[in-house]
């Protein structure tokens, strides 16, 4: 498990620090070489969750169930903090449309705002683990980016012009297939494991599992160390799943009592 763990933090660690740079460059350069600089950055991120995807061991055999898009957090503990930022930033969106200040820079102020609005909307989504709602965020992203790519063809500055044309891509792209994936995304169950973004996490590198009623939908939520991500349930396969995940791990109780 330490190993699953270990190496799904380097990688995350890896992503975010090559996009964090990225994004910053984009959005700061005073010159093309810097800009440049951004655009390797983000299509090495772009190459390498690619390769990710595409070495990830593939489990045997077909899906046993296929429940909601995964999502990557403790509902209980983030909705602490998130929903306070996510108002204060929502609330900032708002403002930059209704009172729009200063002139326009590089980023056009509107899809700016706007692409704040989203961060809003989606991070609510994230803690109050509503998919509709974070469907709306991430939509929002791709719209801000479409504003964005559309005013930044008038731009009189060919670096200016790039700047917000590519950052409205990436808003369009990353916004575009985050919200696609939690309006039509899967996370397949197999008879090893759970498929995730690094691969197959077995049976045995799961701590518990448990079925928790959140927004008056099922999730089933597992507990990998710290992590405890959560998946919607449908409810016509709600009682089939109990008893595949209660036979897995009660048959791991057992091949731990023969071992000892």
């Amino acid at each position: 498990m330490s190993d699953l763990k270990s190496e799904k933090k380097a990688q995350q660690f890896a992503s975010g620090a090559l996009a964090g740079i990225g994004m910053l460059c984009i959005l700061l350069a005073k010159n093309w070489i810097v800009l440049s600089i951004g655009w390797a950055a983000m299509a090495l991120v772009i190459v390498l969750g690619s390769l990710q995807r595409l070495k990830r061991p593939s489990p045997q055999g077909k899906p046993r169930f296929e429940v909601g898009p995964l999502i990557a957090v403790d509902p209980e503990k983030i909705n602490r903090w998130i929903s306070p930022v996510a108002v204060f930033v929502l609330l900032l969106g708002i403002a930059g449309l209704v009172m729009p200040l200063g002139e326009d820079g590089s980023v056009p102020q509107y899809g700016n705002a706007v692409f704040l609005i989203g961060i809003g909307v989606a991070c609510l989504g994230i803690g109050f683990v509503n998919r509709a709602l974070m469907v709306t965020g991430y939509g929002l992203w791709a719209v801000a980016g479409v504003v964005m790519a559309y005013t930044a063809i008038g731009s009189e500055s060919p670096l200016g012009m790039a700047q917000s044309l590519t950052f409205g891509i990436l808003l369009i792209i990353g916004g575009g297939f985050a919200a696609y994936g939690f309006l039509y995304g899967k996370t397949r169950i197999y008879e090893e494991g759970i498929l995730l973004s690094n691969g197959i996490c077995l049976w045995r590198q799961i701590d518990r599992w448990t079925i928790k009623t959140v927004n008056d939908i099922s999730h089933l939520q597992v507990t990998i160390g710290t992590w405890k991500p959560v998946m919607g349930v449908r409810p016509n396969q709600l009682q089939s799943l109990q008893g595949f995940l209660a036979e897995k791990f009660d048959s791991l109780s057992q091949n731990d009592e023969a071992v000892n």
